[in-house]
């Protein structure tokens, strides 16, 4: 299995063309969505965004990897 996992903070899905969006504002993200798979729902298990990140590359939630806001 091949992952490729784009982390981009300020980018909302709703004006991504892979989610609908009537402007062409994401032309290369939504090829590499037209041959994979999107997600519709993605729950954070930290915030802000640097405890998430940590915790996704982890395994484990902030308060036990020890990255805090």
């Amino acid at each position: 299995m091949r992952l490729l996992y784009i982390d981009i903070d300020t980018l909302r899905p709703d004006h991504l063309g892979c989610y609908g969006y009537h402007r062409d504002t994401s032309p290369n993200i939504d090829a590499l969505a037209a041959d994979g798979a999107r997600f519709g729902q993605v729950y954070a298990s930290d915030t802000p965004c640097l405890p998430s990140r940590s915790a996704l590359i982890a395994g484990r939630f902030g308060i036990r990897n020890g990255v805090v806001g």
